[in-house]
């Protein structure tokens, strides 16, 4: 029975992940998610439904269009094969720990966001308000009609723990980039990275905020000195943040308990 319903999954996720590319090519472009259908970047032609069918048609395509025969970028197959394959880890890691089906909708929604912020940064070096803010507005619904997400007794609280949650993350990265901005003399932080991790803050917490901005420092880091070695980079090569803070956000939803045990075991083996 697993594996029917993984394939089904995968399916159904490498059709959202189809949605998610429009969002990151029209998004930024300012460019409406409704219309019009889908269309070639090179010759505008609408494409058909049979050549729009998710990670098939690149195949059979052979990545070209069928009309103008230019290349079709790597980044859509990629897209939606990252879009189910995440999916499929979300959902797997959701049932073995018997989460609440809102539960798992808040973190599928999370991850198809983080997909959107992290292909586009890396594209545009910027993360669109329509996803932070979008997010913003869901936590605030969610503290109305499902308080417990919070582990919250009432909806003041569960407000109270949001906004905790909007301050560590949006404030502290800010701090962050105010620190590095004067120590730099130039602009160290983009105002996207904060109100993404105020995103993540308001719905999963200040923990979790925290513990993306941790991460997703240390991996920044590290990647950009192995480019650097690898003289991929130059020193003053401009490194967008946001899919690194993504990859923390993504990690720590998806194993931050583990991982909080783990570092405070630690913690009480060195002090031993």
């Amino acid at each position: 029975m697993m594996i029917p319903t993984s394939i089904f999954i995968f399916i159904l996720a490498a059709c959202i992940g189809s949605f998610l590319n429009v969002c990151v090519y029209r998004l930024p472009r300012g460019r409406s998610l409704w219309g019009p259908r889908s269309f070639c970047p090179h010759c505008s032609r609408t494409i058909p439904w049979y050549d729009n069918v998710p990670i098939l048609s690149f195949i059979i395509l052979w990545g070209r269009c069928r009309f103008c025969e230019k290349e079709i970028s790597l980044r859509y197959p990629l897209g939606e094969c990252l879009s189910a394959f995440l999916t499929l880890m979300v959902w797997n890691h959701a049932i073995q720990a018997d989460l609440h089906w809102t539960e798992i909708s808040i973190r599928l929604l999370l991850t198809y966001a983080l997909i959107v912020v992290t292909l586009i940064d890396l594209e545009f070096y910027i993360i669109p308000d329509e996803i932070t803010y979008g997010g913003l507005v869901v936590s605030f619904f969610l503290v109305f009609v499902m308080p417990g997400h919070w582990h919250a007794v009432s909806r003041v609280s569960a407000l109270l723990r949001m906004l905790l949650g909007l301050l560590a993350g949006g404030g502290s990265l800010f701090l962050v980039g105010e620190v590095a901005k004067f120590l730099m003399k130039k602009e160290a932080m983009g105002l996207g990275d904060v109100k993404l991790m105020a995103m993540v803050g308001a719905l999963l917490g200040w923990k979790t905020a925290l513990f993306s901005i941790m991460m997703a420092s240390i991996i920044g880091s590290v990647v950009g000195v192995l480019f650097i070695l690898m003289k991929r980079l130059k020193m003053e090569s401009r490194i967008p943040f946001g899919p690194f803070l993504s990859l923390g956000t993504f990690i720590f939803m998806m194993w931050g308990d583990e991982i909080l045990r783990w570092y405070l075991n630690l913690l009480y083996v060195v002090r031993m």
